[in-house]
């Protein structure tokens, strides 16, 4: 359940208008924020204190620190992986979860972007956009990952919109995240490799599949 209603906080006279807002628009604001950004507003007052984590969008994209990026703008990978994981882990085990948007992330015991992809699922998520940006090599994202066979808790999947960018998929991904997202209304790769058996050939242009 989402915090309660900003009503009864809302400064005398106006004051404090943004906490005044219904906490629909509140979360709605929440979630066009970096992840890292909407979790700092837990400072800002009490009213705010656990608002971030009711948010039904989150945006955990961040640049990798991998080979050579300046240390100071990010995070290395094992810090991001345990950010991330903390950040699951407080946020309302039933608030909805409508968006993921995410920067591939190195395998890591606390997470990586096939587990936490497989996370939004399971919470309803309607659209998932993962890029393999600032990697030298495309990653491979597990298609299994899209289709967790108990999403939502109610045995289908929710995701309409899939957003894939720099990654290598295969014959099998592509049938399995077409037959078994049965819900899926757009798929859309860009700058992806498609792996074969007897070949590999790449798509530089924008590629969308309408179902």
């Amino acid at each position: 359940m989402p915090p309660e209603g900003a009503a009864a906080h809302g400064a005398p006279g106006g004051g404090d208008r943004l906490s005044g807002l219904p906490d629909r628009v509140l979360l709605r604001v929440l979630s066009h924020l970096k992840a890292w950004e909407a979790v700092r507003t837990c400072v800002l007052s009490r009213r705010w204190r656990n608002l971030w984590a009711s948010a039904s969008g989150l945006d955990i994209r961040q640049p990798c620190g991998c080979h050579g990026a300046a240390a100071d703008d990010m995070l290395q990978p094992e810090a991001f992986a345990t950010f991330v994981k903390n950040l699951l882990l407080r946020r309302r085990p039933f608030a909805p979860l409508d968006s993921l948007r995410l920067c591939w992330s190195h395998e890591d015991p606390d997470g990586d972007a096939n587990f936490w992809i497989a996370y939004a699922v399971r919470h309803g998520a309607e659209e998932i956009e993962l890029s393999g940006e600032h990697h030298h090599v495309n990653p491979t994202p597990e298609y299994t990952s899209f289709i967790y066979p108990e999403c939502s808790g109610l045995g289908y999947c929710n995701l309409r919109i899939l957003k894939l960018s720099r990654v290598k998929m295969d014959d099998t991904t592509l049938r399995q995240l077409c037959s078994r997202c049965t819900s899926l209304e757009e798929l859309e790769l860009n700058d992806w490799f498609m792996l074969r058996t007897w070949s590999c050939c790449a798509a530089s242009n924008l590629f969308s599949i309408f179902l």
